[in-house]
Order: C-alpha cells, then structure tokens, then sequence
C-alpha cells in the first residue's frame, strides 16, 4: 500500500492578505454600484464566489498558527 505524504503547512504572508483584503475591497465597492439589472454576480454568488473564500482562507491560517502555538508549547 502506497504511503500518503503528508500535508504541507503553508501560512499566508501579511502582504499577500493585505493585497486579498484589498482586492476585495474594489470588488465590493463595484458590487454595492451595480444595479440588479446589470451584468455580474448577483449578492448571493458575489458572497459564495468572492467573499467566502477569502474568509475561509483567514479562518484555516488562523487554524494553523492556533496549532503551530500549540505544538511550540508542548514541545517547550
């Protein structure tokens, strides 16, 4: 049976948050402009397709420094 490898951690920098923070931020002010009746995203998949991912990635960094701090004082 082959061996699984294993998960390779990886953290966002701050920049690359703040670049995502900010892309969403023009992506948001565009979507608070359009009028329903316009092409684009409507609010449902502007929040499933946009907003949902960025939150995600920030909830699994935030989950994985959580256990790098637990990990650093079991091992101390």
């Amino acid at each position: 049976m082959s061996k699984v490898p294993p998960l390779k951690e990886r953290f966002h920098t701050l920049n690359q948050l703040q670049l995502e923070t900010l892309n969403l931020i023009r992506k948001v002010r565009f979507q608070l402009h359009r009028q329903p009746y316009d092409d684009g995203l409507s609010d449902r998949e502007f929040l499933d397709q946009i907003v949902q991912p960025l939150e995600d990635k920030i909830y699994a960094d935030r989950a994985m420094a959580k256990l790098k701090r637990k990990e650093k004082t079991e091992v101390e």
